[in-house]
């Protein structure tokens, strides 16, 4: 029985993997899902963090992170299943995550160093 289980768990991971490294889209059809499934209401349109939620962007965690923490949040932010928000729309929202840019250096605006 426990065999059975690890063979499926495996598989399942693999799986996972797999589909977490093929998955391409663009940055918009990215940002379209974030917008979409009120991804911004949180954390800000760019994902820079807001009121509510936390900073995601740039330099966002690992997308198994964000696979664990979305699907099993149990703190300020509800838990978001398979069926409200599908594993492809969470890797693109992702791959829009990764796509921003950081911002300059404070220190090379010279407004601010005046």
């Amino acid at each position: 029985m426990i065999k059975k289980y690890l063979g499926r768990l495996t598989i399942s991971l693999v799986f996972s993997s797999v589909i977490f490294t093929t998955c391409k889209a663009s940055p918009e059809q990215g940002k379209a899902l974030y917008i979409q499934h009120g991804c911004w209401g949180c954390h800000g349109y760019e994902g820079q963090g807001g009121i509510a939620g936390p900073k995601l962007s740039p330099d966002p965690k690992p997308i198994d992170f964000y696979h664990g923490f979305v699907r099993y949040s149990s703190g300020a932010m509800p838990p978001y299943s398979e069926k409200i928000l599908p594993k492809k729309d969470l890797i693109v929202i992702y791959e829009f995550l990764q796509s921003i840019p950081k911002g300059p250096d404070y220190k090379t605006i010279q407004i601010l160093n005046n």
